[in-house]
């Protein structure tokens, strides 16, 4: 039913739609303060976080549920 995403499926991932492409796990993990706050940031509502930082890029946050439908990766 599913594909592991491991780091060569990221990478060709990447490769395939020029876009750099990161998966934080939620579950079982601390993320770091500034992936906490994107996450609190993420309601059912609002699913998706974009930023621009610096001008030159787009960043964009959602998350990718479980089995169970539960957040699993940011």
């Amino acid at each position: 039913m599913g594909r592991f995403l491991d780091e060569q499926y990221i990478e060709t991932l990447a490769e395939q739609t020029h876009v750099d492409f990161n998966l934080w796990p939620i579950i079982g993990k601390v993320l770091p303060a500034e992936h906490e706050e994107i996450l609190g940031g993420l309601l059912p509502n609002k699913p998706l976080l974009i930023s621009a930082p610096n001008g030159d890029h787009l960043h964009a946050y959602g998350t990718f549920p479980d089995i169970e439908g539960n957040p699993a990766l940011l």
